[in-house]
């Protein structure tokens, strides 16, 4: 699959998993419409993690994008799409170079960031924090609407993916910036949360 393929499938609404996930809230996710989930288990030994990201793919049947973040070769092993790899992980090339069947995701927090994974070959990158949150805290200040349309500025045709303390209220702000999709732990965690955000997504690109 060629990067232009992989780029039309960028993530519109992606999960990213607590470290509590249950697979009754992968249910839910596919049944509200969200198109992603990154399964983000950082305190799980590698034994674990793949079989977590096993089920997952397992149970979701294809009807959702699954990303595992930090481990290409979980991800592969698992049978999952793709790959989210942190802004200080291993580069994007070398990932796209070793697994070049998965959807290669990066999180940014800078104009270089975003131009670095662009050359390298990155499907889509996340950009935050654009909103006050404390899982993005170590990353500075809060980028606001004003960095985040930068950022899409810089990253030219590679999708852009709003991330940090966004709620349904800010979606429509973000789609007119240009960003190609939001993301979030909070915000898909309770069921009539991540509904009133899929709906003011719908809303804010019909």
């Amino acid at each position: 699959m060629g990067g232009d393929d992989r780029r039309l499938r960028a993530p519109r609404l992606m999960a990213i998993s607590s470290e509590s996930m249950q697979m009754d809230w992968l249910d839910g996710l596919i049944d509200d419409g969200v198109d992603y989930v990154q399964i983000r288990l950082k305190h799980l030994a590698d034994g674990e993690l793949f079989r977590q990201v096993w089920q997952v793919v397992e149970r979701s049947e294809g009807r959702i994008q699954v990303l595992v973040n930090g481990r290409a070769d979980i991800a592969r092993a698992a049978g999952a799409d793709g790959v989210h790899l942190p802004a200080r992980g291993v580069p994007t090339h070398a990932i796209r170079a070793r697994f070049p069947e998965l959807l290669v995701g990066r999180s940014t927090h800078c104009d270089r960031e975003i131009s670095t994974a662009a050359r390298d070959g990155a499907d889509y990158v996340t950009f935050s924090p654009i909103l006050p949150t404390l899982s993005k805290a170590r990353y500075g200040p809060p980028q606001g609407l004003t960095g985040l349309r930068s950022a899409v500025g810089c990253a030219g045709d590679l999708p852009v993916v709003a991330l940090g303390g966004l709620d349904a209220k800010d979606v429509a702000d973000c789609v007119e910036t240009g960003a190609r999709g939001v993301a979030g732990i909070r915000v898909f965690q309770d069921r009539t949360t991540r509904r009133c955000l899929v709906q003011a997504w719908e809303e804010a690109r019909s």
